[in-house]
């Protein structure tokens, strides 16, 4: 019984070990992007974060709250702050280097309630693995 025991205490030790360092350099990558020019915003971080997790980045439900129905007027300009931000830099990496590609869920990326200032264009691209 004793070495049933020390061996689960092992077992959970070793998990959360693995759990934390995993968790750090997960964070790393996303501050800090191998290819991309510029760091990652929040927005795109977190909009990473959710596609690895299999969850829709929803730009409303993350300003508004879960509970809330509310979203921006498309229409005005003025009301859509930089933090919502996305660049079609961050996209084009997520998607098409398989580095970043590798770790999205089966899901995809899907983003709601992003701003978007430049055409992103992604005809043409490639993704290296399938999912299934």
């Amino acid at each position: 019984m004793e070495m049933r025991v020390r061996f689960a205490c092992s077992f959970i030790t070793a998990t959360f070990l693995v759990t934390l360092f995993s968790h750090d350099a997960f964070a790393a990558e996303c501050e800090r992007p191998k290819s991309s020019k510029e760091a990652w915003s929040a927005t795109e971080c977190w909009i990473y974060t959710q596609s690895v997790k299999g969850e829709i980045a929803d730009q409303n439900k993350k300003e508004y709250g879960l509970s809330s129905d509310k979203s921006r007027d498309p229409e005005d300009e003025k009301d859509w702050p930089d933090a919502r931000l996305v660049r079609p830099e961050f996209l084009y990496t997520i998607l098409f280097e398989e580095y970043y590609s590798k770790n999205i869920h089966r899901k995809g990326v899907r983003i709601i309630g992003a701003l978007f200032k430049e055409k992103v264009d992604l005809s043409n691209g490639r993704i290296s693995f399938i999912k299934r």
